[in-house]
């Protein structure tokens, strides 16, 4: 990459646990989808390796983790990312329909929140605050791991205005860039490695453009 950087990092990485290997991934639809752990840490180490290339010297990045990886993922971004200053608190997604992972139907409850760190290169400052926590349903109309719009344009009003360039490197459902440009993005930039997924979140994107021309 050699075009003008970005100042704001969406990463919805593969979340490294397998899911898709049990029978509740499989029930889901989630055939093909690769979430073992060497994915996720080799996404991992290719952003890191790109930082430079990618992101502008003051820049926010949001990052959805499973919290299983949190202490790892602390720890692997400060020998790889040392100016990298990430948060202590993650930002929480409440999936309000109740859906979630069961690991365990027997010795645990299901998992229906899911977190993102935040943190920040060269001091960023936000555009305002918002609470930490989003109560919102799960949307699979797209894609099978879609982050709801409500949820990400609530939480992207802390980092997105006019000057803001966003990077999302695993868009999915191109969720992120509709909510991104809802908030008036300068830019906003994503790549899909799955055909279909792209075609969607192409078709999203257009629809979601031509509503908000005809809207004024």
């Amino acid at each position: 990459y050699t075009g003008r950087k970005f100042n704001f990092l969406h990463c919805d990485f593969p979340y490294g646990i397998d899911f898709n290997s049990g029978a509740q991934g499989g029930r889901n639809g989630w055939s093909g989808y690769d979430d073992s752990p060497e994915v996720f840490w080799n996404l991992c180490k290719c952003l890191c390796e790109n930082r430079d290339k990618l992101l502008a010297a003051s820049s926010h990045i949001m990052f959805w983790f499973s919290m299983d990886y949190y202490t790892e993922i602390f720890e692997f971004f400060r020998q790889n990312w040392p100016e990298l200053r990430l948060q202590g608190h993650p930002l929480y997604w409440h999936k309000t329909d109740n859906v979630g992972v069961l690991p365990d139907s027997a010795r645990g409850p299901r998992r229906v929140v899911e977190t993102a760190l935040i943190g920040s290169i060269g001091d960023r400052k936000i555009v305002k605050a918002s609470s930490n926590a989003y109560g919102a349903p799960t949307d699979k109309s797209i894609h099978q791991s879609t982050k709801p719009e409500p949820m990400l344009r609530y939480f992207f009003g802390m980092f997105v205005d006019q000057t803001t360039r966003m990077l999302d490197p695993t868009c999915g459902s191109g969720a992120a860039l509709r909510a991104a440009e809802s908030l008036g993005a300068e830019q906003v930039f994503g790549l899909e490695i799955n055909d279909e997924h792209r075609q969607g979140a192409l078709q999203a994107l257009e629809k979601f453009r031509r509503m908000r021309k005809a809207l004024g």
